[in-house]
């Protein structure tokens, strides 16, 4: 284990054992990433079976977060911190979804709004429900 940590320790950047693990990461990345392409694109339409904005958002997070950290690790890339925010922001959003934004907006922006779409939605659902099961 210690050969291993070694040789990252001591990768440096246009070292050739940096850009050959990076490479075959990348082509790794991107035979999984292809091969599941179909279940990829299938999971993140959701229930509404549409592809919109926020899922190609995270579809293309999907392609470019492996390719951050592999390039920091092996090629010694330094980005700027903004970068690191924008990842998380991103990763964020894919783990709690809009509601989770809102959430975290109005908890900080000092207002207490409530979308009128998602009122909406749960009224328009609540109707549509049976009498027996509103009950429960």
């Amino acid at each position: 284990m210690k050969l291993i940590d070694d040789f990252i320790a001591n990768l440096t950047p246009g070292h050739f054992e940096g850009m050959m693990l990076y490479i075959f990461g990348s082509v790794t990345i991107t035979f999984v990433l292809v091969r599941n392409h179909g279940d990829f694109k299938m999971g993140l339409k959701g229930i509404n079976k549409l592809w919109e904005a926020p899922e190609i958002t995270i579809y293309l997070w999907l392609w470019i977060f492996p390719h951050f950290v592999m390039s920091i690790t092996f090629l010694q890339f330094n980005p700027p911190d903004m970068m690191y925010y924008f990842m998380g922001a991103i990763l964020l959003f894919a783990l709690s979804g809009r509601a989770g934004l809102e959430f975290i907006f109005n908890r900080f922006g000092g207002g207490k709004t409530v979308s009128t779409e998602i009122k909406q939605t749960i009224t328009e659902k609540n109707d549509k429900l049976d009498p027996e099961q509103k009950d429960s």
